[in-house]
């Protein structure tokens, strides 16, 4: 049977955006709300490159048949919602994870999900340029 359209396998997909991140044409985006991640997919900006899933670490991503999915699909389709990624320092929402990644990192109260800090990029951008001068002897405020 052919999938009508771009699915996403909710525990396969770690919330990494990596998906979002190669869309070419821009057909794949998300949202971030205090709620959670929206992973969204508008077929008619959709060119069919699978480039999205080629790059899924965990092969989260599945597609049917082209035809069937803009014959069947109206408008911008939500495909993914994951629990937010709140950045521990600034507590901005920067990214969604699964369900089961999120448990794991509450009980064990890591510092980091997947491989990844849970910083989001303004501060762990903040937190490298604070090591770098640190390294360096300055002082830093």
């Amino acid at each position: 049977m052919m999938q009508k359209n771009a699915t996403i396998t909710p525990d396969r997909c770690d919330g990494c955006l990596a998906c979002v991140r190669s869309c070419a044409s821009g057909a794949l985006a998300f949202q971030a709300t205090r709620r959670g991640v929206e992973i969204t997919w508008d077929p008619g900006r959709c060119i069919f490159c699978l480039r999205c899933q080629r790059v899924c670490p965990h092969e989260a991503i599945q597609f049917g048949d082209p035809l069937a999915a803009f014959s069947r699909c109206r408008g911008v389709v939500v495909i993914a919602q994951l629990p937010p990624l709140v950045c521990r320092r600034c507590g901005a929402v920067f990214g969604g994870t699964s369900q089961t990644l999120l448990n794991a990192t509450n009980s064990s109260k890591e510092t980091f999900e997947s491989g990844r800090e849970l910083l989001c990029s303004r501060c762990r951008q903040q937190e490298t340029f604070k090591a770098l001068l640190a390294s360096k002897g300055e002082e830093v405020l």
